[in-house]
């Protein structure tokens, strides 16, 4: 089925940042979409004109550019260009990511008609590298397992970039990302959202490219530390940090980045760690001195989170 023009206003919300050529394609995909009744927020983070002047250059009115007065950074500039939207549905789009067909809005909002209860819902995408796509892959039994386990995201986040996802505006007037966070801030914002709204729709093509390799990612700019103790925060967010709820395969997970970023010989990293946290990752430090690939690690990890 085809969605009505007039079902939902879709706010398409760019949180941007330098790069202009990058922008002129996500707002090129946007402006070929077949579903007309939307508005383009973009908030700029950068400290030119540049992306000011890619916007003009569209001459759309349903673009709407704020020069943010101090650089926020990441998630705040997410958050931002969410709070400026007005319409019924909220659709995150990265500046250097981009909808892989002019039919990807249409494709959300059908699913939003068809099933109203969902009011988070996310799609495959591509991995664009330099060109190259890869699709990524993904089973509804996992996402009905990541439904009912919403926790099992901190050990793989199998929904992927906020750009993938499109959702109500019911879910941002009680949830925003996490600004106290980087690495984790996409999966804390997806359990927060379905600890509170239970439900996830999944759809089976890929709609967006996500522009995969570059040095704007997040994944390319944080550190080993500032991940770890990410982990570390989101765990304790959500009260896992202890005996009981921490499992053998947390373990395994913190052993493996504890083991990629060295810090199980970082002393001065564990000491000023909170002795809760010390007892808790004791047993994944011990393991970190093993000589075992972290790789390895990882694959088991990828391997519990998938069937298990």
């Amino acid at each position: 089925m085809t969605a009505s023009q007039n079902s939902y206003k879709v706010s398409v919300c760019i949180p941007a940042y330098n790069y202009p050529h990058l922008l002129h394609r996500c707002l090129q995909s946007i402006v070929n979409q077949t579903y007309t009744n939307i508005e383009i927020v973009v908030t700029d983070d950068s400290n030119t004109n540049q992306l000011q002047e890619v916007v003009e250059a569209f001459q759309d009115s349903r673009i709407l550019y704020y020069k943010n007065e101090q650089p926020l950074g990441s998630p705040a500039n997410w958050n931002a260009a969410i709070k400026k939207a007005s319409g019924d549905l909220i659709k995150i789009l990265h500046h250097d990511d981009y909808f892989t067909h002019t039919n990807a809005i249409a494709t959300f909002v059908n699913a939003f008609e068809q099933q109203p209860d969902i009011l988070f819902w996310f799609s495959k995408h591509y991995n664009d590298f330099s060109g190259k796509k890869i699709e990524s892959k993904l089973s509804t039994k996992l996402v009905a397992k990541i439904e009912q386990f919403p926790s099992k995201l901190l050990l793989m986040n199998v929904i992927g970039a906020p750009s993938v996802t499109m959702l109500h505006k019911e879910v941002v007037h009680h949830i925003l990302f996490d600004e106290k966070t980087h690495w984790m801030v996409d999966v804390i914002f997806y359990i927060d959202v379905l600890r509170q709204f239970r439900k996830i729709g999944f759809i089976q093509e890929p709609l967006v490219s996500i522009t995969a390799g570059s040095a704007l990612q997040v994944t390319n700019t944080t550190n080993g530390i500032r991940k770890v103790e990410e982990n570390i925060y989101a765990y304790n967010r959500y009260h896992l940090f202890h005996s009981n709820k921490f499992s053998l395969v947390d373990s395994l997970y913190f052993t493996e980045l504890i083991k990629r970023y060295a810090l199980f010989q970082n002393n001065t990293w564990w000491e000023q760690l909170d002795k809760e946290t010390q007892t808790v990752l004791q047993l994944s430090r011990k393991l970190a001195y093993l000589p075992v690939w972290y790789k390895l690690l990882a694959l088991v990890r990828r391997i519990w989170v998938q069937y298990f």
